[in-house]
């Protein structure tokens, strides 16, 4: 399913919807000559980062200038003035996420069900927060797979409260995560080949998606879509050997097309589809040549 993308009238400014997320919206802007202007988000929370430009802001008794590399969350509700601290043009992201999606993340935590996710200090220096922000819009803005974007989302949701949300109403709930993790993992060996949500993971294996999502790549290593990836190129690599057309391993796992199938394939594998299948195949036609001849080692 591929984003959409919508481009505003001012040129440089990109407004990104995800028809599977509608709670979420993400805004690029390049070389943006940003003016005095006050906004405010009724029932959603907003992540600015300014990547390039004098960025200055006013918010909640706050005020100053956003250098590069520093986030600003703000409440729903909240009014945030944003100018220009000095003659330029602004690069920067932002994502915005509904209080909805926001206080689901936060029950997933453990936030108290009687008070919604409160940032005391709104303005966050924080490498890895910085990372995963970047992440989830790039996902999104470049329509990753749908588990790839749910996974970057609980991701970055999860690294903002856990470590920024007001620590009187927050409690991490500890669950059984070895449990869950190994029924996650036989759901998408189950699976390999759909176009699953993590919704979907996180039903079936009784943990929430936020809190699965972290379990999982502590437990694992590597990220569900990746470890999803992973089982089906090991799938491409047993039909290959087997001798089935490339094309027709990409319809058959789920691939896009073949170009589809031969990019991820040589990224994990290091090579094309193609010679590998020829190096297995030979391989396995070598040996059995060589076993059919008395005295030949296979």
């Amino acid at each position: 399913m591929q984003t959409e993308s919508q481009v505003d009238e001012v040129a440089g400014l990109h407004i990104f919807r995800d028809p599977a997320l509608r709670d979420v919206e993400l805004m690029r802007a390049y070389d943006f000559p940003l003016q005095l202007q006050t906004s405010i988000l009724e029932d959603a929370y907003g992540l600015h980062l300014v990547e390039r430009g004098p960025g200055h802001f006013r918010y909640r008794g706050f005020g100053g200038d956003s250098p590069p590399g520093r986030m600003l969350v703000v409440e729903p509700g909240e009014p945030l003035l944003s100018s220009m601290s000095a003659p330029g043009l602004l690069t920067g992201r932002v994502i915005t996420v509904s209080a909805a999606r926001m206080r689901e993340a936060w029950l997933a935590v453990g936030g108290s069900a009687a008070a919604h996710p409160v940032f005391p200090v709104p303005l966050i220096t924080d490498p890895d927060f910085v990372s995963a922000f970047v992440a989830a819009h790039v996902a999104f803005s470049e329509a990753a797979p749908l588990l790839a974007r749910d996974v970057a989302l609980a991701r970055l949701l999860e690294v903002l409260l856990v470590r920024y949300a007001d620590r009187e109403r927050h409690t991490v709930v500890r669950r059984q995560e070895r449990l869950a993790v190994r029924r996650a993992r036989a759901f998408l060996e189950a699976h390999a080949c759909a176009a699953v949500r993590l919704d979907e993971v996180s039903e079936a294996v009784g943990l929430s998606k936020f809190h699965l999502a972290h379990a999982f790549q502590k437990e694992v290593g590597i990220p569900l879509h990746q470890y999803q990836l992973a089982l089906r190129i090991d799938r491409a690599k047993q039909l290959l050997a087997r001798g089935t057309h490339p094309g027709q391993v990409a319809v058959t796992l789920g691939f896009a097309d073949q170009s589809h199938l031969n990019r991820l394939f040589k990224r994990m594998v290091g090579v094309t589809p193609g010679v590998y299948q020829r190096t297995a195949v030979g391989g396995a036609a070598a040996r059995a040549q060589r076993a059919a001849v008395p005295g030949q080692v296979a």
